[in-house]
């Protein structure tokens, strides 16, 4: 007896187990916001597609599987991608999107989320490749595009794009680097031909490329002759100083020109160096011999 109770309630829990899997398998629910597609022995159902509801089906024959039908967001992480002119730029983008077609969603690809991230991945990459650095900077017509792009690949697995847009674009250091170099190389240029053109009617002449260069800005330092005068006079100022404070400290000569030397100073200073020397010595023998001749003097 205990023996045949253990079977039947083995039994019994086994019979259970089964009813369960065939009621489980006989029924689907399909909440709001979603919709189900009918298979019948692996085939799409001329009852397809089911709404929200409750529906009965026949075990081992039917089967359904839902998907999501209301709007749903796509969100790709930033991405770096280069222009057709060679520029870095990082940009994120991100899809609103909607299946209207549940049997093109579920038939005509296997995974239909993973696939839109790479057909969102390369329309990204499409759409910034083609654009000029103004798009990229104003960001003008970037979301239509994108838009169009996106709707042309996704129509055929039964999605509508509602919205499709890139929340950042922003340029790598190195290529926000070029652009600002390259936006003031043309406003120079176009300042230095407006200074270096000769208008009619204009009093006197136009300015020299040099002169039109130093009047816009550039790096380049244009001196007139009293200034560089100027400035070679107290460059040699402070190497006669520094020389002679050396010659009191008793280095040699050819010391203090490989001193000097090091410490930059240039060909010109050099020169006003010689100078200045020949003018010391000429001092000297006048000096000399003008004792000289006041000591013949008093001799007599």
């Amino acid at each position: 007896m205990p023996d045949l109770f253990n079977l039947s309630t083995e039994l019994a829990y086994a019979i259970f187990v089964v009813v369960s899997a065939i009621v489980n398998a006989a029924k689907v629910i399909v909440q709001s916001g979603q919709t189900a597609l009918l298979f019948t022995l692996g085939r799409v159902s001329k009852r397809s597609p089911l709404g929200p509801g409750f529906h009965f089906l026949i075990p081992f024959v039917h089967r359904a599987r839902k998907v999501p039908t209301r709007s749903r967001t796509l969100d790709l992480p930033a991405q770096k991608i280069a222009t057709g002119e060679g520029y870095v730029f990082v940009a994120d983008a991100n899809l609103v999107f909607r299946i209207v077609d549940v049997e093109r969603a579920l038939v005509m690809v296997d995974d239909l989320v993973p696939a839109m991230e790479r057909v969102l991945t390369l329309g990204v990459q499409e759409v910034l490749r083609a654009a000029t650095i103004p798009e990229l900077k104003s960001g003008e017509g970037l979301d239509a595009a994108l838009r169009a792009n996106l709707e042309e690949k996704l129509e055929p697995w039964g999605v509508v794009v509602e919205h499709a847009g890139f929340p950042t674009i922003t340029p790598s250091p190195r290529t926000l680097r070029i652009t600002q170099l390259r936006q003031t190389a043309l406003e120079r240029g176009r300042q230095v031909s407006a200074l270096g053109r000769s208008d009619e009617g204009a009093v006197g002449r136009a300015l020299s490329i040099p002169s039109a260069l130093g009047a816009v800005g550039t790096r380049r330092v244009f001196r007139t002759k009293a200034r560089s005068r100027r400035a070679l006079a107290t460059s040699r100022r402070a190497m006669l100083r520094l020389r002679g404070r050396l010659e009191q400290q008793g280095y040699s000569g050819a010391e203090i020109d490989r001193a000097l030397e090091g410490l930059g100073f240039g060909r010109y200073d050099r020169t006003g160096l010689a100078t200045a020397a020949r003018r010391r010595a000429v001092a000297a023998r006048r000096s000399g011999g003008t004792a000289r001749a006041a000591g013949a003097s008093d001799e007599e």
